[in-house]
């Protein structure tokens, strides 16, 4: 996290691993309703060393909704974790950003109205391939409240527009946001989020890359601005920068929490 002085602070080190089950179709042992799944190890800061959350979506939310669970070395037992959802702040990334925010959108929709819009012309986040492999450790940071715009590449491309305003009788930290989707791809967009009063509060911006011996668009970086405070929050191997796609999937058997934990943290 970068505070309005422009200094920037690590809120955690963590080891993160992704996948889309749902898409895993040569693979028995995944339920082909288990849409995307993540989970986090936290390395640092020391007192948080150990530390471990799991979120797991399903393509039907209603039916079944995110299974999340947790994990602190202190309590040295694995918990159900409900409340990794909404508007929830994710204390790992320093509070400054919700649970239904990560990867510009996560977890169900029931809590506001989605339109779309229409389509524009707009300057995306794209190809931004010296952001994942030339800037690192602090060149990521211009001594301002924002990221280096050496290290950034916009592209203008055509953007779905889609609002989304909170329903009446619904409690949410947004009134509304605004998305802004690239049209060829998953992976590059961004949105603007209100408070209650209409003021703008937070945006996000995705950093799209192409993995072209996949091949897939890409993205692993982002960037919240929250403006109440005039900071910024980096997500994705800011201090130093790189990712893998995992050759092999692990089995079943092992990416259940307690597998994870009694594997990757210590008791």
């Amino acid at each position: 996290m970068v505070d309005s002085t422009g200094r920037p602070t690590m809120t955690s080190d963590q080891f993160t691993r992704t996948e889309s089950p749902y898409y895993q179709v040569d693979l028995k042992d995944r339920d082909p309703q288990m849409f995307w799944r993540t989970y986090s190890v936290t390395k640092a800061p020391a007192r948080k060393s150990g530390q471990f959350s799991m979120l797991t979506d399903y393509l039907d939310m209603d039916a079944k909704p995110r299974r999340a669970a947790s994990y602190t070395p202190g309590q040295r037992r694995v918990k159900l974790a409900p409340e990794f959802t909404y508007d929830t702040p994710v204390s790992e990334l320093g509070g400054a950003t919700f649970f239904d925010e990560l990867f510009l959108f996560s977890g169900k929709m029931d809590r506001f109205d989605f339109k779309l819009v229409g389509k524009k012309e707009m300057y995306l986040p794209y190809n931004n391939y010296v952001h994942y492999s030339e800037c690192k450790d602090e060149a990521q940071f211009s001594g301002a409240p924002h990221l280096n715009p050496a290290c950034e590449r916009w592209e203008l491309h055509r953007a779905w527009v889609v609002e989304a305003k909170l329903k009446p009788g619904q409690r949410h930290s947004y009134s509304r946001r605004m998305y802004y989707l690239d049209e060829d791809g998953s992976g590059a967009g961004m949105f603007d989020a209100f408070d209650q009063g209409g003021v703008i509060y937070r945006a996000m911006v995705n950093m799209m890359i192409q993995l072209y011996d996949l091949p897939s668009p890409y993205a692993v970086k982002s960037a919240t601005y929250d403006f109440s405070k005039n900071a910024f929050l980096m997500v994705g191997d800011a201090s130093a920068g790189g990712f893998i796609v995992a050759p092999k999937a692990l089995p079943e058997v092992d990416l259940s929490a307690e597998a994870i934990v009694g594997r990757e943290t210590v008791r």
